[in-house]
């Protein structure tokens, strides 16, 4: 599910932090609700990663923020990437290389999804176009019957 997070979505997730907890749980919270998580799947996940930091949030921080996050009209982006407060003051900002031009990490995730679709659309097409044509039964009697007519017509001109 998260083959297509950025570098820093992807250390946050990891756990292991000893500071910065709650700034993770509004990135996370934030990105996965624009990646199009339920709440019932990030819930889930939000629980697995506290368990994987070194000193864990209470389960009622994350549930109150969670609720809050259901309670929004709308969802929130997550954090700018040139927010310092955030990625870069916790230690996850990759930027540079892969992450050249990106602004906020969700559009790195559509990026690389909208990578990955149009890679997976140009394999399709290459393959049935180097596919032959009219491989089935149906097709090779019908480039027969064409060839036939063909013949026909150019005996018939040569007459």
């Amino acid at each position: 599910r998260d083959r297509y997070f950025p570098p820093c979505i992807k250390t946050l997730l990891a756990g292991g932090l000893e500071d910065g907890r709650k700034r993770a749980v509004f990135i996370l919270i934030n990105f996965l609700r624009s990646a199009g998580w339920d709440f019932e799947s990030i819930n889930k996940e939000l629980m697995d990663w506290n368990r994987r930091n070194k000193e864990s949030l209470r389960e009622n921080y994350i549930n109150a923020q969670i609720s809050w996050s259901k309670r929004q009209p709308t969802s929130y982006l997550p954090p700018s990437c040139d927010n310092e407060s955030y990625y870069k003051d916790l230690g996850v900002c990759h930027h540079g290389g892969i992450c050249d031009g990106i602004k906020n990490p969700i559009v790195y995730a559509f990026r690389q999804l909208r990578a990955r679709k149009k890679y997976e659309k140009s394999k399709d097409s290459k393959s049935s176009k180097n596919s032959i044509k009219g491989s089935s039964p149906e097709g090779k009697k019908a480039r027969s019957s064409k060839k036939a007519d063909n013949c026909k017509d150019e005996h018939k001109e040569k007459k």
